[in-house]
């Protein structure tokens, strides 16, 4: 009987996803502050809009994926030793980059 009432559920789910907004059903994110600010150091660096997933790619030895991450929000906070990497590579502020303090 557990089975049932799974399918019951799933049943309801895809019922109110179908009629209602489905943005009530999966979380939306936002593009964390850290990445916000490492964004906004790197365009003062001249790296436009269009090449900073592919520059934190290739700088940090990541997949296009974990880089897309970083700019949905699905990554809260890229890994220390991934921004170095790039604060190192592109003379970025470290510090101002995970606290946002100068």
């Amino acid at each position: 009987m557990p089975e049932l009432e799974s399918a019951r559920v799933e049943r309801s789910v895809l019922q109110k996803s179908e009629s209602e907004d489905v943005s009530l059903y999966r979380p939306e994110w936002e593009t964390s502050e850290v990445v916000l600010r490492l964004i906004d150091q790197l365009q003062t660096r001249g790296i436009d809009g269009n090449k900073l997933r592919p520059t934190i790619r290739d700088t940090c030895g990541i997949t296009w994926q974990s880089a897309h991450s970083w700019f949905t929000g699905r990554t809260k906070v890229p890994r220390a030793d991934l921004l170095a990497r790039l604060a190192k590579a592109y003379d970025l502020d470290l510090f101002y980059i995970l606290l946002g303090e100068d």
